[in-house]
């Protein structure tokens, strides 16, 4: 069982606002840590057959996270560990 089968039946039934800052906090409290390293090791996607180039640049699988998640950048590197392509922080307007 991973870490969001767990959290998803309590996150699933707070308001979304409350649920992204929560996630939010959690994130910002192991960015950093060791738990980080530890999450970036079981989350991490090394399959050849996800790997993707766009516009120029490689991601190791397709699934990303948007700047809407993160949009003032405080957890880049936390969200990186969850094993996702990219991730896009801040907003471009």
């Amino acid at each position: 069982m991973g870490a969001y089968d767990l959290l998803k039946p309590a996150l699933f039934r707070l308001p979304p606002e409350t649920a992204h800052g929560l996630v939010h906090r959690l994130l910002g409290g192991v960015q950093g840590t060791p738990v980080a390293a530890a999450l970036a090791e079981r989350y991490a996607v090394d399959d050849e057959r996800l790997a993707v180039d766009a516009f120029g640049s490689s991601f190791p699988n397709p699934v990303g996270v948007a700047a809407g998640f993160d949009k003032n950048a405080h957890v880049p590197r936390a969200l990186a560990s969850l094993g996702f392509g990219h991730v896009e922080v801040g907003g471009v307007t």
